[in-house]
């Protein structure tokens, strides 16, 4: 497998399990799992917001 990042959150995607998932239950080579599900994204909120919530994380 390729080494790529989310494209959402920046998280490296290593493996098929932290791969979000698209509609049809194939992996998404662009987000993962915690940003992405059955073709959606999770967290409904603006990229501002979003930015902020990922920079909580970055910071521990």
């Amino acid at each position: 497998m390729q080494n790529t990042i989310c494209q959402s959150c920046g998280m490296p995607l290593t493996s098929k399990e932290q791969m979000g998932l698209e509609k049809d239950g194939s992996a998404s080579v662009d987000y993962c799992k915690y940003c992405y599900e059955r073709g959606e994204f999770i967290h409904k909120v603006s990229m501002q917001e979003y930015i902020e919530m990922c920079s909580l994380y970055g910071a521990q």
